[in-house]
């Protein structure tokens, strides 16, 4: 399902959702509120949170709502 979905499973699709998370934090740190620590990080996607984990770092976790 993984596969028809975003094109890749396992550890490829992993690599790519790091790459793509690395490219929005690059971002992420330029906007104003970035120093705040109650910063929200809202991921909508498919629910596997195959990108958002890779922000779990720099949100706190009930700060990050997945739709």
């Amino acid at each position: 399902m993984q596969i028809n979905t975003v094109g890749q499973a396992g550890a490829g699709a992993m690599d790519e959702a790091w790459a793509f998370a690395a490219q929005c934090l690059a971002r992420f740190r330029d906007a104003p509120r970035w120093s705040d620590p109650d910063r929200i990080l809202l991921d909508f996607g498919t629910d596997w949170a195959r990108i958002v984990r890779c922000f779990l770092r720099d949100f706190r976790v009930e700060n990050i709502s997945c739709q």
